[in-house]
């Protein structure tokens, strides 16, 4: 397992649409974010805003989650990668 600084995981990409609303969606039911994104045209209209906030949400769950438009998201706890599952898990969220 690769471990990356914090100024590294910018460079990672990851996330698309579809994990924008099932995170955010998951992210404000548990109270880390204070609004859900679950419309598509919504995120590709404000794909910067929603995407930055989502990451966001998990920054306060304690993961350091990474989105880009076209790919799928990128979890990392303490510098690790994980899953999405295992960032659903450390964050007490269903997945």
């Amino acid at each position: 397992m690769t471990k990356l600084m914090d100024n590294e995981l910018k460079t990672v990409a990851g996330g698309d649409v579809r994990d924008i609303i099932d995170d955010s969606v998951s992210l404000y039911n548990a109270g880390y974010m204070g609004e859900k994104y679950d419309s598509v045209l919504y995120i590709i209209t404000h794909w910067d805003h929603c995407s930055s906030t989502t990451d966001e949400g998990w920054k306060r769950a304690g993961i350091t989650s990474v989105s880009s438009f076209d790919l799928f998201s990128e979890y990392y706890l303490n510098g690790e990668k994980i899953t999405k599952e295992e960032a659903y898990a450390y964050a007490g969220m269903p997945y």
